[in-house]
């Protein structure tokens, strides 16, 4: 006589589908929950060997983009989208600095950063890149320090204007006032890149390192401000190297 303990035992097999129905009345709901667990497995590896069929044929199978992708890429001639340069995107470029009002040097740097896919190659976007960018730089930096930046380090276009204000007023008030920031960012234009916790990260460094005092190190990185972008690790290496 077979008890509530005996369906976890019971091999299930087709003879016993009409079977079923009297042996759920007559055992209760185990039965059920050892049919159901089987279905949903049953169901399941189904499921996993179409799954693997399907994606047998898609990684074995020959694609139709195969050819045409792998010959551009092992030509000598294949060029990355970013860096698909042509005449007429250069005088749209060369029309947008233009427009943004750049100086002759200013827009060769800002030309070529683009040829090179280092900054936007998109007119529009450029164009509202660098009128965001003079429009928020022009108040700490004055005309001429934003043509001398752009001219020095046009990869700064690539970082939001926004992001770039905010680092420079970081720096003003590291620095003793917001002309000796101006000025460090002329001589080293990078600065404007990095951030806050950076800045003051590596003035802290160096100031430990070299064992000055607020002041000292303040005059220090006013007359050799590309000190700041140099970590405490970068600053150890190089004095162990001079010596």
């Amino acid at each position: 006589m077979l008890t509530v303990r005996q369906p976890l035992e019971l091999p299930v097999t087709k003879s016993l589908d009409h079977e079923l129905p009297g042996l759920a009345r007559r055992l209760g709901p185990a039965l059920h929950v050892k049919i159901d667990c089987h279905r949903v497995v049953e169901r399941r590896a189904t499921e996993l060997r179409r799954l693997q069929r399907q994606f047998n044929g898609i990684v074995m199978g020959t694609s139709r983009f195969q050819d045409d992708c792998l010959e551009a890429w092992r030509s000598e001639s294949y060029i990355p989208a970013r860096q698909r340069w042509c005449p007429r995107l250069e005088r749209d470029v060369q029309a947008i600095c233009s427009e943004a009002g750049l100086s002759t040097a200013a827009s060769a740097a800002v030309i070529d950063a683009s040829r090179r896919g280092v900054i936007p190659q998109n007119p529009g976007v450029l164009l509202s890149r660098l009128l965001r960018f003079q429009d928020l730089l022009t108040d700490p930096l004055g005309r001429r320090g934003v043509l001398c930046v752009l001219r020095a380090a046009p990869s700064l276009l690539r970082y939001s204007p926004e992001t770039l204000r905010w680092n420079i007023d970081m720096l003003a008030a590291l620095l003793p006032d917001a002309a000796v920031a101006a000025a460090a960012v002329r001589r080293a234009p990078m600065l404007l890149g990095a951030s806050a916790i950076t800045l003051w990260g590596n003035f802290e460094g160096l100031r430990r390192l070299l064992r000055l005092d607020q002041d000292a190190a303040l005059r220090l990185v006013t007359r050799a401000p590309r000190l700041l972008l140099n970590s405490r690790g970068a600053l150890e290496g190089r004095m162990e190297a001079l010596t």
